[in-house]
């Protein structure tokens, strides 16, 4: 598949500089660091606390092999790649976004110990982890709610941010074997230091990014974050654009097949550890770009696929990424975010239309009992009859029980986002500043339905695969 999905000319133009000084967003020790970054940079072309890239390149070769986890020549190539742009002093990484990255090898020894846990526990490959419900589709489109009601049944299990996250000084594995250890365990205590921490150093983005995805280290999240060992940072991806060679490497399907073997030995580990009575919810827009690796590795799965207006699903993209983005550099070029973002959510488009096409006219049957759509709208308005028809669309039984859970988040939910829409329910002195229309973004609603339409249709022209 070409990977010129984006078609020119997009609306001509440019916008720098969206962090406008004196900007908030950081302590005055990083805004220091920022501008002393800034001038050593352009004054004498040196940088302060550069990515270290030999020693991370170093790293790799202390990655370890498993047969459980197949070839790790893909991850490698992805790291090489992705350590090799960040450490450009010419990409525009702000101190602060090369403090965000120097500790990069942290995914590389998570690799190892999953690869040491697996050798330890020779069974655990073996575990049937049953038909798992995946939520996916293209970002922003109401997965994160749908994901966090599932995962309120009762019967199922769902991944949150501290299984997926070690920390100095903390194990990844072996994981908790109940709830309540879940909740109490050394790394719940290391992912509330590094929240924290996240708060001081960085306010305006910890903030921000509750506005529009509310992170909370017990609260169900999506499990991309297990990726990170593969070298998946899929937020990078926007910041260098769709011709970037991370952004080819990580659209590849054969590169991003082994990630979906690491994801499903994590679970089963998981699993091994602690299952659940019924089945596992799992969830992440990304799953949607490589749709034929995910049936591979898991044929027996439920998939979800969440749908929204096209316009409204790229304008909150644009908006959630140059949230993310813009503390990684000292400018960010809003057009460059604008055509990344599109070019992603079309990509995923063309292959999900793909994939689902072909299945309809080879196996109809196994794309009815695998897929069930959800509209944004009907899940934003009437969120728990939209479960039931999921649940029914399975032959699966909703519990008075899990009604009441779902009932209970959708309350306290309601409460949290009255807060939220006013400063991301930061505190009192922070001010957000207002969202940025579709324009200054360089797009247009009539050039998005354009695009989404000619994706739709090369996807309906086309084999299982891309």
């Amino acid at each position: 598949m070409s990977t010129q999905v984006c078609p020119d000319p997009l609306p001509k133009g440019r916008v720098h500089d969206v962090r406008c000084a004196p900007y908030k967003g950081y302590s005055k020790p990083l805004l220091f660091l920022n501008w002393l970054g800034r001038t050593s940079l352009n004054r004498a072309g040196f940088v302060i606390f550069p990515i270290p890239r030999d020693k991370l390149l170093a790293k790799l070769s202390t990655l370890l092999e498993s047969p459980f986890l197949g070839d790790s020549s893909p991850a490698k190539r992805g790291w090489v790649i992705l350590i090799t742009i960040l450490a450009d002093k010419n990409l525009g990484l702000s101190t602060a976004g090369r403090l965000w990255h120097r500790n990069l090898h942290v995914f590389m020894d998570e690799r190892n110990t999953l690869v040491r846990y697996l050798d330890d526990n020779p069974e655990i490959p073996s575990i049937d982890i049953g038909k798992p419900i995946i939520v996916t589709g293209v970002h922003r489109t109401g997965s994160t709610l749908l994901q966090r009601l599932l995962a309120r049944d009762p019967a199922c299990r769902s991944t949150t941010a501290i299984d997926s996250f070690a920390g100095p000084g903390v194990k990844l594995l072996p994981p908790v074997t109940s709830r309540k250890d879940h909740f109490e365990s050394p790394r719940a205590k290391a992912w509330e230091r590094s929240v924290k921490e996240w708060e001081r150093n960085a306010p305006e983005h910890r903030w921000t990014t509750q506005k529009y995805h509310r992170f909370i280290p017990a609260e169900f999240e999506e499990d991309i974050l297990f990726l990170g060992m593969h070298g998946v940072m899929s937020a990078l991806s926007l910041l260098f654009g769709e011709l970037s060679p991370y952004t080819q490497w990580l659209m590849h399907e054969k590169e991003q097949a082994p990630s979906f073997l690491l994801l499903k030995r994590y679970i089963q580990a998981l699993h091994h550890s602690w299952a659940p009575k019924s089945h596992w919810v799992l969830k992440a827009p990304h799953y949607a770009l490589h749709v034929s690796s995910l049936s591979d590795t898991f044929p027996d799965a439920r998939v979800v696929i969440c749908n929204r207006d096209p316009v409204d699903t790229v304008l909150s993209n644009c908006r959630y990424w140059m949230s993310d983005l813009r503390h990684l550099v000292d400018s960010l070029d809003l057009h460059a975010v604008g055509r990344s973002v599109l070019h992603q959510c079309l990509v995923k488009v063309e292959r999900l239309t793909r994939f689902r096409t072909h299945l309809r006219r080879t196996d109809p049957h196994r794309e009815r009992d695998m897929f069930f759509d959800v509209d944004f709208d009907e899940l934003t308005t009437s969120p728990i009859d939209v479960v039931r028809k999921l649940y029914a669309h399975y032959g699966m039984t909703v519990s008075e029980e899990f009604v009441s859970a779902m009932e209970a988040y959708l309350n306290e939910d309601e409460v949290l986002r009255k807060r939220e829409n006013v400063n991301g329910g930061g505190p009192e002195w922070l001010v957000l500043e207002d969202p940025r229309p579709l324009a200054d973004f360089g797009l247009t609603p009539e050039f998005i339905r354009e695009a989404w339409a000619a994706a739709e249709k090369r996807g309906r022209g086309g084999s299982g695969t891309v």
